[in-house]
């Protein structure tokens, strides 16, 4: 038809077409403009009742206004000029032509930014939004019918041969209007369909856009209906890394099987949509927005959105709080006296501008430990607060009042807790434990400490305390004394459960755990394995056990007398400010029940970052993400690199072409990644089968995967020789100091001692050689590097005073470069002269994301660095949450059993 006229309307070129016809592009000869024309086969129209039918649903469309709807400008039948005499009329729809490309192939090229995607599925959304409101539906919404413009906005095509929701079905050839993959579960059964069938097709439209994949994948149109009515799609957290649980929910929420269970119309699901601050909570789980059902099980249990009440609203409209009060049979005293216990009061608090709670403090030793605290009673809180200098200082404020006041002398301090009356603070500061009246007055020093874990202050006037350097849980008397350990464990966070006899903590990485205070027994709780990224527990008077997984806290119900627990976990609280690793949880619980948090998920969202120097240093245009343990390829061109989604997985970033990150693991939590010489293969430590064991796989292929060992305890492989005959790993157990292991990957998997002592030892690494090891130990104390050789004798050289970690070896092996907190440094040696080595050198230093805590959270080759950098908005909470008689509500969403 090139060159022929229909109508009116001279044909250009052929734009694309489908099942329901071909579009051109034409000029309109009366207007002189150029519009799409979409030509429908003569057959489609093939009665009356069919002529009527589309003609008026077409009319009801071209009435249609809307910026993100292509404008309908005509709708005639007409006979080519170039057909054979006798030929039927062929209807068609002239419509508004768009310069741009259509949505399916943006999507080809890859997934969308996610800010993107939620813009495109907002303005898709408005448009149906639009329609709907005139009772039009259109049918077949997919990213096929949208176009995007040059400009990148969104247009709906198409709405010409949608169906109003009082006719009846017209048909294709005898199948259901529409295209299978698009269709919603009802579509496909060929029932009556109404506006709820366009927000399921949206669905399917923007989880494309966010994972770059159809939700419901099959060879053939059978596989995929089948897929529609009876399987759920692979989450898109679970796909690309980045992805906000909210967003994942709403699309779950799209997608439900039932209509009832979706969205009911596009003005709902723009509200939830537009809550979304995809560059704020990219990174961290969130609540559901609306009430509705979820469709995923954890979602089921999460609250519904909390009423808040700002303070200073308060404090403005004291008469409407007043009114409430008394109508609810109710007053608001100390953030829980509540006269009705079954009332829960959702309410936030507004802190000081300069005073907000510090998050990542500017003290080394401050990593983002838990920083806010409620008194026994809830009628008081305190918190580390970041002053303007950068320096913390605690404050205390009454959950009733309107401002916090500074307490002198904690310049510093990180982690308080209250003692039980709520009198005084304990906290730790520039490596000691202190404690300080409330009321001011000087602070009174107990005990050295360096990087301390927590404290608790017990019924009986002594501090356990969590010794992060020496690795033990310790005591000691608050009118001062020597500090006693409590057993041989690696317990952090420490809580007193009601007895008084009995600690809760989690061990390095995870794994609940009670510890007897008198007799240092250790009992697992059988929540989190090593490393399973479970933190700062505590015990709630409600019956559970309290802890945060990731950005959740989760509620177990818990026998206090038998130390036991009495049910499973679920997720109670979405979206709390916590340490992606095992660090502090940014929330505190009353014995009466009030909650208080900082909301907004983990807090480690950081870029990566490349440098040559201390002021040459550039950002990779990747998305920032959760990152953990990374690795350069031998050749320094690629980068292998945990990164948190629904759980950790190893992505390979090609940092010298900056194409696409891909995804190497899909299988359980995958950590530690290690290149062989040859950069073919990655070595890494995974959960997938249960136990913690080491597995390869191609660097360039995912589903080549071996598995090296099994059964094992927390085996890391850290190091392979250089003729990629050996593997380095650390064999550690949560209760014991570790040791430097060598297994063979020849064929008989032999495994040897390499560096074992009555010291914690582990991350060895080989030299370019072969032939020497730099690994960390305490044995002087704190983690600092030593260098050895490979094999023969236990002689070694302290290359580090004052702390040191993760050991990388120059290309050249003449350098070891190592880190402390926030600093980067180089240190010169000799392996040919005994290890003589030079003093060591500041490379850089800045606000890394815990490098002292996190094994090698940055590498080096051939004189390029690469690590990552925090995103600097979030390392403060200007606002906090407070739930008071929230046990009511953790008894309804963690029944606890009689």
């Amino acid at each position: 038809m090139i060159g022929s006229t229909i109508s009116h309307y001279k044909i250009l070129e052929e734009l694309g077409r489908g099942g329901m016809g071909i579009v051109y592009k034409a000029e309109d000869t009366k207007l002189d403009r150029t519009v799409a024309i979409k030509v429908l086969p003569s057959a489609a129209l093939a009665s009356e009742d069919d002529r009527a039918r589309f003609y008026r649903e077409a009319k009801a469309a071209a009435q249609l206004h809307h910026p993100h709807i292509a404008s309908v400008f005509e709708i005639d039948e007409a006979t080519p000029s170039d057909a054979p005499h006798g030929t039927e009329p062929s209807p068609f729809i002239a419509m508004e032509f768009i310069e741009g490309k259509t949505l399916d192939a943006k999507i080809k090229e890859g997934p969308l930014k996610l800010e993107d995607a939620v813009r495109i599925a907002s303005e898709i959304a408005s448009a149906l939004e639009a329609a709907h409101e005139k009772n039009i539906v259109h049918r077949d919404i997919k990213s096929q019918n949208v176009m995007l413009t040059t400009k990148v906005s969104a247009k709906v095509l198409d709405f010409g041969l949608a169906q109003t929701a009082q006719s009846t079905k017209l048909t294709r050839m005898g199948t259901t209007l529409g295209t299978v993959t698009y269709m919603s579960p009802e579509q496909t059964r060929g029932e009556d369909v109404d506006l709820r069938s366009d927000l399921w097709s949206l669905g399917v439209v923007l989880y494309e856009m966010i994972t770059g994949r159809h939700p419901f994948a099959g060879e053939y149109d059978q596989a995929i209906t089948y897929s529609i009515l009876n399987e759920m799609p692979e989450p898109p957290t679970a796909i690309r890394t980045g992805v906000p649980l909210q967003l994942e929910w709403l699309v779950n929420k799209l997608l439900a099987k039932s209509a009832d269970e979706r969205y009911q119309t596009a003005t709902d699901f723009l509200v939830d949509l537009k809550a979304i601050d995809v560059k704020a909570e990219r990174y961290s789980s969130a609540d559901p927005i609306s009430s509705s059902r979820s469709l995923r099980p954890v979602a089921e249990t999460v609250p519904v959105h909390p009423i808040k009440v700002n303070r200073q609203t308060l404090l403005i409209g004291g008469l409407v709080v007043a009114l409430l009060g008394a109508f609810l049979g109710y007053s608001f005293k100390s953030g829980s006296d509540l006269k009705d216990d079954n009332i829960v009061l959702h309410t936030n608090i507004v802190l000081p501008e300069n005073e907000p709670v510090a998050l990542i403090g500017s003290a080394p030793a401050f990593l983002g430990q838990k920083a806010i605290t409620l008194s026994a009673d809830g009628h008081l809180f305190a918190y580390a607060a970041e002053l303007s200098s950068g320096e913390t200082q605690l404050a205390v404020r009454e959950m009733d009042g309107y401002a916090s006041r500074l307490i002198p002398d904690t310049e510093g301090a990180y982690f308080p807790f209250f003692s039980p009356d709520g009198s005084q603070l304990g906290f730790f500061a520039k490596d000691q434990l202190k404690v300080v009246p409330i009321t001011g007055g000087a602070s009174r020093v107990l005990v050295d400490v360096r990087n301390s874990m927590g404290g608790v202050w017990t019924t009986h006037g002594e501090i356990i305390f969590a010794d992060n350097e020496g690795i033990r849980l310790r005591k000691i008397p608050i009118r001062g004394g020597e500090a006693e350990n409590v057993g041989t464990n690696r317990l952090r966070n420490p809580a007193l459960l009601p007895d008084g006899e009995n600690v809760l903590g989690h061990l390095w990485g995870g794994a609940l755990s009670i510890v007897s205070i008198s007799t240092g027994i250790l009992t697992p709780l059988g929540i989190g394995e090593y490393h399973s990224r479970v933190s700062s527990p505590s015990y709630a008077a409600s019956g559970h056990i309290l802890y945060m997984q990731n950005a959740r806290l989760m509620a177990v119900p818990f026998d206090a007398e038998r130390l036991r627990l009495r049910g499973q976990a679920v997720p109670v609280i979405e979206n709390i400010r916590n340490e992606t690793l095992d660090r502090g949880g940014h929330y505190s619980v009353s014995e009466n029940g009030t909650l208080i948090y900082a909301p907004g998920g983990d807090v480690r969202v950081g870029h990566l970052v490349i440098a040559t120097g201390q002021d040459e240093s550039d950002v990779l245009p990747f998305d920032p993400q959760i990152f953990g343990e990374m690795r350069l390829s031998p050749d320094g061109a690629r980068l292998a690199i945990c990164v948190l989604g629904a759980r950790w997985d190893i992505w390979i970033y090609d940092i010298d072409r900056l194409d696409s990150p891909q995804r190497l693991t899909f299988e359980g939590n995958n950590y530690n990644p290690v290149w062989t010489p040859d950069g073919g293969r990655i070595f890494f430590r995974s959960d997938r089968h249960g136990s913690w064991d080491i597995y390869s796989s191609s660097a360039s292929s995912s589903g080549d995967v071996t598995q090296l060992t099994s059964n094992t305890i927390n085996q890391e492989p850290s190091s392979i020789s250089f003729d990629g005959k050996r593997l380095l790993f650390d064999q550690d157990n949560p209760d014991t100091k570790g040791d430097v292991m060598t297994v063979s990957l020849e064929g008989d998997s032999a495994i040897e001692k390499t560096v074992a002592s009555v010291y914690d030892e582990w991350g060895g690494t080989f030299s370019p050689d072969g032939k020497s090891i730099a690994y960390m130990s305490d044995e002087a104390g704190t983690y600092d590097i030593y260098v050895k050789a490979f094999s023969g004798g236990s002689e070694r050289t302290r290359l580090s005073t004052g702390g040191g970690m993760d050991p990388i070896w120059s290309v050249d092996g003449k350098t070891i470069y190592y880190n402390k907190v926030r600093e980067v440094y180089s240190v010169d040696v000799d392996p040919e002269n005994d290890y003589s080595h030079g003093v060591p050198k500041l490379l850089f230093s800045g606000d890394f994301i815990d490098l002292a805590g996190k094994g090698w959270a940055y590498d080096e080759s051939h004189d390029r660095f690469i690590f990552v950098q925090t995103v600097e908005s979030e390392t403060v909470a200007k606002e906090l949450n407070v739930i008071s008689n929230w046990f009511e509500e953790l008894k309804r969403l963690a029944p606890v059993s009689e």
